[in-house]
């Protein structure tokens, strides 16, 4: 973001440039403000897209049709599943086919599988916590 990692560079390329003490000062000056403005716009442009997101997401939130507010519910239902399958159904299900002599069915992937509900179960404890505070309903 910025300039700021050259400055200390271009900062030197200025001594060797303006021999004025007075006037180089002055242009590091100017640099350091170019350097901070851009940073306030790349700011700016950065906090409007996640307010853009957020507004996207509260729609398809509110929505009624299923296909736009029912994807969050729909992956949190599978790694609900996909939990309950390799906790206790799997397991049964192996120790079943082993007494009928018949391959298992394989297990779940669970590095793949928690790297999904982890973060999901994450946002819904923030959602609680909203709740809880009168922010949603």
């Amino acid at each position: 973001m910025g300039w700021s990692l050259a400055l200390p560079v271009i900062g030197k390329l200025i001594d060797r440039i303006i021999p004025d003490k007075k006037a180089a000062a002055e242009a590091k000056i100017k640099m350091m403000e170019m350097d901070g403005d851009l940073l306030v716009k790349e700011l700016d442009a950065m906090v409007q897209v996640n307010l853009a997101q957020a507004r996207i997401n509260e729609m398809e939130a509110k929505s009624d049709n299923l296909f736009k507010a029912g994807w969050r519910p729909l992956i949190g239902w599978t790694c609900a599943i996909g939990i309950i399958w390799g906790i206790i159904v799997q397991p049964v299900v192996a120790w079943i086919c082993a007494i009928e002599g018949v391959p298992p069915p394989p297990p779940i992937e669970w590095s793949e599988l928690l790297a999904i509900a982890i973060p999901l179960l994450g946002i819904g404890g923030m959602r609680s916590w909203e709740k809880k505070q009168g922010l949603t309903r």
